[in-house]
């Protein structure tokens, strides 16, 4: 059974923070503030990546814990747990940044299930790249 602790960290995620680092949207996991956001995005060779990879909720351990590990991830329940995720951030987005270019990208492969916020300005990027 999951303990109350931990359904409170998930759900934290479903209803997260966000903040703004020169233009682009980073989830603000645990609400340590933006400084502290801002030198994590430091990790990675630039901001961009940053973005791409600290926007990432996987949730495969919280279907673990709510269902065992017997769940799979074309079980039509995986696709309704992360629609709620992906309405979730979207709303609190639009509230929070309206102008901003923003969508919820659902990430699904057989080792990992879970969510990604992803920006226009990064998607304008990986399409001059190819």
């Amino acid at each position: 059974m999951m303990k109350l602790s931990d359904l409170g960290f998930w759900l934290s995620e479903l209803v997260a923070d966000f903040v703004s680092i020169d233009g682009r949207i980073f989830i603000d996991r645990g609400g340590s503030g933006v400084e502290l956001v801002r030198q994590r995005t430091k990790e990675y060779e630039s901001l961009e990546d940053a973005q791409r990879w600290m926007n990432i909720v996987l949730i495969d351990a919280f279907l673990d814990e709510v269902a065992g590990k017997e769940w799979e991830v074309d079980d039509p329940g995986v696709d309704e747990i992360l629609a709620v995720y992906a309405k979730a951030w979207t709303y609190q987005i639009r509230a929070k940044f309206p102008d901003a270019d923003l969508s919820v990208q659902v990430l699904k492969d057989d080792d990992d299930v879970g969510v990604r916020l992803v920006q226009s300005i990064e998607r304008t990027e990986q399409s001059s790249a190819g």
